[in-house]
């Protein structure tokens, strides 16, 4: 087993993302947000780390990648992911529902959908009563 090692830069990005739960950080925006605290080739370094130990999750965009916090740590469900386009959070479908159309699109489309990379745009609850134009569409 090996040993995980909390050192003071670890422990500052870990913050980082604990602080901003629900969102999803650029490795720009780590950078930005650790005050120069912590140099940029240990942050790229540390959020592979975080990644790949499933403090962090890492996922692709057309613009690159972004991380967000998994509050347990490993999976995140069935890997689907609601973004509110108004203000950035990102939710983790736990839910049995969309496991189910996973397998669905399997099984009836042909199709594998790539989950750790599957994100459905909309807007939560808070930003769709002032984005109610948009929604109404």
């Amino acid at each position: 087993m090996k040993k995980e090692y909390n050192t003071r830069s670890k422990t500052i990005i870990k913050n980082i993302f604990s602080e901003n739960e629900g969102k999803e950080l650029t490795s720009r925006d780590v950078i930005e947000l650790t005050r120069g605290n912590v140099g940029e080739a240990t942050v790229y370094r540390l959020l592979n780390t975080l990644s790949e130990d499933g403090t962090v999750e890492r996922r692709l965009t057309s613009d690159g990648a972004v991380y967000s916090y998994v509050d347990h740590h490993g999976d995140c469900g069935c890997g689907f992911h609601l973004h509110c386009v108004g203000c950035g959070n990102v939710l983790h479908l736990r839910c049995e529902t969309m496991s189910g159309m996973r397998h669905h699109i399997i099984k009836e489309h042909g199709f594998v959908p790539l989950v750790e990379t599957t994100v459905i745009d909309g807007y939560c609850d808070k930003c769709k009563k002032t984005n109610a134009r948009e929604v109404s569409r």
